[in-house]
């Protein structure tokens, strides 16, 4: 009988862990799970604990042969997400690969807390020989961010677009980001960096997308469009919404190509 191999998830309680776990499931993985929110029984779990169970971080860990780290928290202080990475390399073993979910936003001259966190997690998970994932927008059902773009360009009667393109936005499948996640696992794909992306779309193309009704289109003029944008990225703020546009407007393409 093949000996099943054991995976940890951290942030099980998010949508995108859901869905991994599901499919690793049906991969027969054995799983066990990482939160720092209340702990919410699953099926697809041996067992969850949470961040500060001690005897979990000990006994658990160290037989695990990947940690895929997807949780993450934007409402706290960096020094948490930091301080839970470093328990996760404390206590893993010598051989285990922990699988980083980084950002396409993650990029040396990242302008956002959230990017630029990532980046730097990104590279001590570089320097301890595991592996990084720079993740686009996860399609529509699994992402926040998409979420945020209908309720502010999308709206019943009409649609805002703009006069020219102003950035472009990096998209993947969560099925495309799952079956990576099992190559890796399997070893059918051996690298240190993953850019992770199915598509790259101009932004009035990727809103058509969210919401492909035809409604009546008001256009905003690229200069004015431009302007606001340079302004929201130079704002000094810990404010969850700013650093989301943050995140979303500000990209280091040739840093992502070099990923490639």
């Amino acid at each position: 009988m093949t000996r099943q191999k054991k995976i940890l998830l951290t942030g099980v309680n998010s949508i995108i862990s859901n869905y991994i776990s599901k499919k690793l499931n049906k991969q027969k993985f054995q799983l066990y799970g990482l939160t720092s929110s209340r702990i919410v029984k699953k099926k697809y779990y041996q067992k969850i604990a949470r961040i500060d169970d001690y005897d979990f971080l000990k006994n658990v860990i160290p037989q695990c042969e990947f940690i895929i780290h997807v949780g993450w928290n934007r409402n706290s202080d960096n020094k948490d997400n930091l301080k839970l990475y470093n328990k996760l390399l404390k206590y893993k073993n010598k051989k285990a690969k922990i699988i980083f979910f980084s950002t396409v936003a993650a990029t040396p001259n990242a302008i956002s807390n959230y990017g630029k966190t990532k980046y730097k997690l990104s590279n001590i998970n570089l320097k301890n020989k595991n592996i990084n994932l720079f993740i686009g927008l996860v399609d529509y059902k699994f992402s926040n961010h998409i979420k945020l773009l209908n309720k502010i360009f999308n709206f019943r009667l009409f649609q805002l677009r703009f006069t020219k393109n102003i950035f472009n936005v990096y998209y993947v499948k969560i099925e495309t980001l799952v079956n990576l996640i099992i190559d890796i696992i399997e070893y059918k794909k051996i690298k240190s960096n993953f850019l992770v992306v199915d598509k790259i779309f101009k932004l009035n193309d990727f809103l058509d997308l969210c919401d492909n009704n035809k409604k009546f289109k008001i256009y905003i003029p690229y200069l004015l469009s431009i302007f606001f944008i340079k302004i929201i990225q130079k704002i000094k703020t810990k404010n969850t919404l700013i650093d989301k546009i943050k995140t979303f407007t500000h990209k280091d393409e040739k840093f992502l190509y070099k990923i490639k």
